[in-house]
C-alpha cells in the first residue's frame, strides 16, 4: 500500500494529459495587427472542436489538431503527430524561457532536418 504523501509525490511528477492541457488553456496571440492566435481549449466549449476529443488546439486561419492526435507529453510540452499527404507531421505545444507560448511544425523528429519548421511564438 502507498502512502497518501507518496502518492501525491508520484502524481506531480507524472502528471496527466487533462492537467498539461489545462496549464495551456486559452487564446494566445501571435500577430496583434491580424488578431491572430492560437487556441488551446475544451471540445465542448470550442467553436471549432474536433469530434470525439477532449481538447481541441487551433491556429487562426490554420491547423487544427486535438489531444486524439496526441503523440507524447510530458509535464510541460505536448507532442503530436498528424498524418498529412502521405506524410506524418509534428506539432509541439510548450512555454519558452518567458512564459510565452510556443507552437513548432515540422515533418520529422530528427533534430538535424530543419528544411521544414514553422515556429509560432506567442505572448
Amino acid at each position: 500500500m502507498i502512502s497518501p504523501k507518496i502518492q501525491e509525490s508520484l502524481d506531480a511528477a507524472e502528471p496527466n494529459l487533462d492537467d498539461v492541457f489545462a496549464q495551456f488553456e486559452g487564446q494566445w496571440m501571435f500577430d496583434e495587427r491580424r488578431g491572430a492566435c492560437v487556441g488551446v481549449e475544451r471540445t465542448e466549449a470550442c467553436a471549432y472542436g474536433v469530434e470525439g476529443s477532449n481538447w481541441t488546439v487551433w491556429v487562426t486561419g490554420g491547423d487544427l489538431i486535438s489531444d486524439l492526435d496526441v503523440y507524447g507529453y510530458t509535464d510541460y510540452n505536448i507532442l503530436f503527430k498528424v498524418a498529412y499527404d502521405n506524410q506524418d507531421v509534428y506539432y509541439d505545444l510548450s512555454f519558452g524561457m518567458e512564459g510565452n507560448l510556443i507552437l513548432t511544425y515540422r515533418t520529422s523528429l530528427d533534430p538535424m532536418d530543419a528544411d521544414d519548421y514553422d515556429i509560432i511564438v506567442c505572448e
